[in-house]
């Protein structure tokens, strides 16, 4: 785990305990190994249900004495979490697939800030493969081979970091699911209920990710400009729409002017200055998968005067740096959207 001020304290989801009961109650040798991001410290807890004497019990007590176990695990839990000293989710990853257990449960809600994976600077918009490629070239991650990882608690987040959308979750999902695979390992998400260990306190800041959501905002020429983020509308990387319905909705405004006659609109498909070339191919793509929409909501063709994509060129250089001129990695998930900009006929 690594636990910090922008998500919610680690705790086993219902279903993880129920397994280690299963654990428990099954074999006489079940132990578990608790460890933080940034701190040294490796705690086992053993489950095995002893008597007072020190005898594994066999008898009607065995249970009883499994749960105490059980409890005993959730305290290690609440004071690793206490001890938690960095950010750095997969460098504890890490750490806990060195100790040679076959099973590895990471407790996080998943923003990671630590390069090559940091979400700031990614955004919701990754590409959940490239992200896997540029982690094995870094070896940044574990070989994991042979091993299962349970990615647990993934977008329980808390305090500064605003709650996420369906469609960051599903980005957060698709990015830690590619992280996993780059290890080589089995991987499960478990996002089950779990209780909330409210006693746990941080003073480790945790990450702040933007969740981008659709704006508008009035034009010169009387009409509105409508800036629907590209994390909202599409899959990481590509132009599939992740829900055609919903994205439909945010441009039922504009269908409908353009259907009655009294607006025309222009398609703009943007990203951020990264990567080779200017990302003209797939914001054209998108710009297109837009128009779509417009044009299975009734709007006449006649109606879309442009439609295009115009990738990083469409803004300033100022948009993407900071007050020093330097490139500012944390503007680029904004950047990547599309713009419809609705201008109204004159009578």
């Amino acid at each position: 785990m690594a636990h910090h001020d922008t998500e919610l304290p680690p705790a086993l989801s219902d279903a993880e305990r129920a397994g280690f009961r299963a654990l428990a109650s099954g074999r006489d040798d079940a132990v578990v190994s608790v460890l933080a991001a940034g701190d040294p410290l490796i705690e086992d807890v053993d489950l095995e249900p002893r008597r007072a004497n020190g005898e594994i019990e066999h008898g009607p007590r065995r249970d009883a004495l499994i749960e105490a176990r059980l409890t005993a695990l959730d305290a290690t839990i609440e004071r690793a979490a206490s001890r938690s000293r960095s950010t750095d989710v997969l460098g504890a990853l890490g750490n806990a697939v060195r100790l040679g257990s076959t099973t590895v449960h990471v407790l996080s809600a998943g923003l990671s800030d630590t390069d090559p994976f940091d979400m700031r600077v990614s955004g919701w918009d990754a590409d959940p493969q490239r992200i896997a490629t540029d982690l094995r070239a870094a070896h940044a991650v574990p070989d994991a081979a042979g091993r299962t990882l349970v990615l647990s608690g993934l977008g329980r987040t808390a305090g500064r970091q605003p709650p996420l959308d369906e469609s960051a979750q599903q980005s957060l999902r698709a990015q830690w699911t590619a992280a996993c695979a780059a290890t080589g390992a089995r991987c499960v998400i478990d996002d089950g209920t779990r209780p909330l260990r409210a006693g746990v306190r941080t003073d480790v800041p945790g990450p702040v990710l933007p969740v981008e959501r659709a704006s508008t905002r009035a034009t010169v020429a009387g009409g509105v400009e409508l800036s629907l983020p590209s994390s909202v509308l599409f899959v990481a990387g590509s132009c599939a729409l992740r829900d055609p319905a919903a994205a439909a909705s945010l441009l039922a405004g504009v269908a409908d002017r353009l259907r009655t006659g009294t607006g025309t609109a222009s398609v703009s498909g943007r990203t951020a200055p990264v990567g080779p070339g200017d990302g003209v191919e797939l914001a054209t793509c998108r710009a297109r998968a837009v128009a779509g929409l417009l044009l299975g909501a009734g709007a006449p063709a006649a109606a879309l005067t442009r439609i295009a994509g115009d990738g990083s060129l469409a803004d300033p250089p100022s948009a993407s740096r900071d007050n020093e001129g330097r490139p500012d990695l944390r503007t680029y998930p904004s950047l990547r959207r599309v713009v419809v900009v609705l201008t109204p006929v004159r009578p």
